[in-house]
């Protein structure tokens, strides 16, 4: 008879005790595990992808995407001087450049009709770089920088400069790089895409390069950027109901001091508006003398001035409030149902950096059987409706939609309302979010601080 210690298999563990050779042999298949888990993931996370036509990247990037076209910019507005800046049309995009005027590097936002690229309109973002040598900078970088949670971007370029002269392209984020695929003597659609599942791109950027070409600078320029689906601070309007919301359903936390919303065509309803400042949203103690929370001026949120059913604005001169993934804060019935939600623009100053930051505007359409005051929940102020409005005929508003009385507040309009106490309005699906395009003033601070030392509204 053969025994376990006295013959071993190739590959076999050699070992005088069976019970230490099997433990052994579970440490080398845990190790020989984790090893393995650990290239996969490896494997599946960062790889950046690069791409020169736009149905490909399109396709690999399986989410929503914006264009940025600059059709409408300001002709010969030159963000490259010292310390300027300025943004794509709607806001999105910033636009900045370390060259300036004295350099001779100008970077505008001006006509020129492309002859090589695929560009959209005659506005582009013309560059151009200065070799190596000549001016302050010997390596000029124009950088666009891209709203929070993108994690893919692309663009149509154009090298227009007889001697070649060209520029490398780089992008800042979680696996920031150069993109030595990029090749900046050919025109046409470029795209960048991060797989890596955590991935955050958070700008890009063209530099100057004199060891491409034979010229004494570079003329590029590229137009038509495109970037994936992003997270922004959102407003929520209910066009049945005209209940407005301000909501984070990304993981970005998102903090900021002001808002504003805008209705070009009057649709805000200023009398519904359930202001931050009335609500003592996130009021703090401020440098009044007290340890009292949100009785001094600036302790909490407080209208602007000159609110109305077309602008509604607040801003907290001494604090902020933090909006984290899930948080939802009313605004009330601060919109006229059935009005112009192409109309509404809606932007937010963000604390971190000052920006003044374009949300997203998220439009629904559902109503609350038995909701007469339209707030969103069936509750006790329904009754009160009801019983102010018993033995009229008048229609309530969600009312019974198979009543046998329509038009005519009774006791069926009251059973109703039993019947749905304590119902909540659930949202419906969402359209695609559409960018929000409006300017914030800067005076919106002046504005609070004149408002604050008046008596509020309610």
């Amino acid at each position: 008879m053969t025994h376990l210690n006295e013959h071993h298999e190739a590959g076999a563990v050699p070992s005088a005790d069976p019970w230490a050779a099997a433990i052994t042999c579970a440490r080398l298949a845990v190790s020989f595990a984790l090893a393995w888990i650990a290239m996969m993931e490896q494997t599946a996370r960062a790889e950046v992808q690069t791409f020169t036509d736009l149905a490909s990247w399109q396709a690999a990037v399986a989410d929503v995407t914006f264009l940025e076209d600059f059709e409408g910019a300001t002709v010969d507005d030159y963000f490259g001087l010292a310390g300027n800046a300025t943004t794509s049309p709607n806001g999105f995009l910033g636009l900045s450049a370390n060259a300036n005027f004295g350099d001779n590097a100008v970077v505008d936002v001006s006509p020129y009709v492309s002859s090589g690229a695929d560009i959209n309109g005659d506005v582009v973002v013309n560059m151009r770089f200065l070799d190596a040598g000549h001016g302050a900078n010997a390596q000029e970088t124009v950088t666009v920088s891209l709203p929070p949670g993108v994690e893919a971007f692309a663009f149509e370029y154009n090298n227009y400069d007889s001697a070649g002269d060209g520029a490398f392209l780089s992008f800042e984020g979680t696996n920031g790089q150069i993109v030595g695929s990029f090749d900046s003597t050919v025109n046409g659609f470029f795209g960048v895409l991060d797989t890596d599942p955590n991935a955050v791109i958070s700008s890009f950027s063209f530099t100057g390069d004199p060891t491409v070409g034979t010229g004494f600078s570079a003329f590029n320029s590229f137009d038509d950027v495109r970037y994936s689906d992003f997270d922004a601070l959102k407003l929520r309007v209910n066009t049945a109901t005209g209940a407005v919301e301000i909501f984070n359903d990304s993981p970005t936390d998102f903090q900021f001091d002001s808002y504003r919303i805008v209705s070009s065509t009057d649709d805000l309803n200023y009398a519904e508006w359930s202001s931050f400042s009335n609500q003592g949203l996130d009021a703090v103690d401020g440098l009044d003398g007290d340890s009292t929370v949100g009785n001094g001026i600036g302790e909490t949120w407080d209208e602007a001035g000159g609110a109305s059913d077309s602008a509604l604005s607040e801003a907290f001169l001494l604090g902020s409030s933090l909006f984290d993934e899930g948080r939802t804060e009313s605004l009330g019935l601060a919109f006229k149902p059935g009005g112009d939600t192409e109309s509404l623009t809606f932007e937010y100053r963000r604390t971190s950096d000052g920006v003044v930051a374009k949300g997203l505007i998220e439009v629904v359409s559902v109503s609350l059987p038995g909701d007469y005051n339209t707030n969103g929940v069936v509750d006790a102020a329904d009754f009160t409706v009801w019983r102010d409005q018993l033995g009229m005929n008048a229609t309530l508003a969600n009312e019974n939609p198979a009543a046998l009385t329509p038009g005519v507040v009774d006791q069926e309009d009251y059973d109703f309302w039993v019947s749905q106490f304590g119902e909540t309005l659930e949202t419906a699906a969402v359209g695609v979010p559409e960018p929000a395009a409006i300017g914030l003033a800067i005076a919106l601070f002046a504005a609070v601080a004149g408002r604050r030392c008046q008596q509020r509204r309610r």
